[in-house]
């Protein structure tokens, strides 16, 4: 047992067995190509593994901001060029949204916009979040509204295109273990996807989404049992979502192996889908967490080779699906082409298509 929360609600750790997988990287003439082999072997969390407590305490309906910072390649081009990032002059927290709070709802948000030449915030969408609606409100409503000084090459104010913010809703003294209703619901989910009864297990994970209490550490364990679920069914674009969306925080919620290994199944992913800079962007990540580095070395000389084949190529070439939101794509050149569009798409903003 893990305690109780603050009305007397029982806290329960979080066992998991979870299968290991093996991958193989392969580097071919016509670009990078990603095979995984799935080894299903159980391991068993020792005891002193299974409860993970938040280390953050925040003041009462209060949140953080924290801001996505460029990847390193990035940096280093912008001192070599001159250009100076758009810096917050002014700026006001989101409120907490209400009902969120007497919910006792927590959850976080990543807005991309463009920052103008004049310092204002222009076209706010939400890129990712933990799926849920209030929030995304919240956060866009408060940035709408922020003043930066503008980025500046060589002295002349630029826009600022695809500028990115993670906003983290959370409460003060927010429950850092699940309750006893979610971990019933998780391992009957557990039971449900190990007889392979899929329909069954669909119906499990949205009753434990339907819960109106939700905090960071349930979210986390939602999304990594949500890709395990999708793996199971094929579904790989909703699975490269969920484990995005499971590792999307400034703390491992989830137990050290299986946070690794979120961020290494996420890197083959990326490779799949072409997504080279996010895949680099998470291997440096799994670099600063897997401190025996068996998962770094595996994957070290790999990471190489995308980094010289991002350098040698010319064209890099990605398709991309309009979904219910913006479909993204993190660029690495300073140009690029729109080729075989079918359908329809209302605007494109440094790289993000809008259906």
């Amino acid at each position: 047992m893990a305690g109780r929360d603050r009305h007397g609600r029982n806290l329960v750790p979080l066992p998991w067995h979870h299968p290991e997988w093996g991958l193989r990287c392969v580097l071919s003439a016509d670009g990078i190509r990603a095979a995984t082999a799935a080894i299903f072997s159980p391991i068993a969390h020792p005891a002193s593994q299974e409860v993970f407590r938040m280390r953050i305490r925040i003041a009462a309906c209060c949140l953080s901001i924290l801001a996505v910072l460029l990847a390193p390649s990035a940096l280093a081009d912008t001192a070599a060029t001159g250009f100076q990032p758009a810096l917050p002059l002014e700026y006001a927290p989101p409120k907490y949204p209400q009902a969120a709070q007497q919910q006792e709802r927590e959850g976080w948000v990543v807005l991309a916009y463009v920052i103008t030449t004049e310092g204002t915030v222009r076209d706010v969408f939400v890129e990712d979040s933990s799926g849920q609606q209030l929030f995304e409100r919240a956060a866009v409503d408060a940035v709408s509204s922020w003043l930066y000084h503008p980025a500046r090459r060589d002295g002349v104010p630029v826009e600022t295109t695809r500028h990115r913010q993670k906003i983290t809703f959370r409460l003060e003294g927010g429950d850092s273990a699940a309750t006893e209703l979610f971990g019933r619901q998780l391992a009957s989910f557990r039971r449900d996807l190990a007889r392979n009864d899929l329909e069954r297990a669909a119906q499990r994970l949205e009753r434990m989404r339907a819960r109106p209490r939700w905090n960071l550490y349930e979210d986390a364990w939602y999304w990594w049992a949500r890709s395990l679920y999708e793996e199971q069914t094929g579904d790989q674009e909703a699975r490269r979502l969920s484990l995005r969306r499971a590792v999307a925080y400034e703390e491992a919620f989830l137990p050290p192996d299986v946070y690794v290994m979120a961020l290494r199944e996420l890197y083959v992913d990326y490779i799949r889908t072409g997504e080279l800079q996010q895949a680099l962007q998470t291997f440096a990540r799994l670099q600063a967490v897997d401190t025996a580095g068996d998962m770094t070395a595996e994957l070290a000389d790999h990471a190489a080779r995308v980094r010289e084949h991002l350098v040698a190529v010319d064209v890099l070439e990605v398709q991309g699906v309009l979904g219910n939101r913006p479909w993204s794509y993190h660029l690495t050149r300073n140009a690029f082409e729109l080729a075989d569009v079918t359908g329809d798409r209302k605007r494109c903003v440094a790289g993000t298509l809008f259906g």
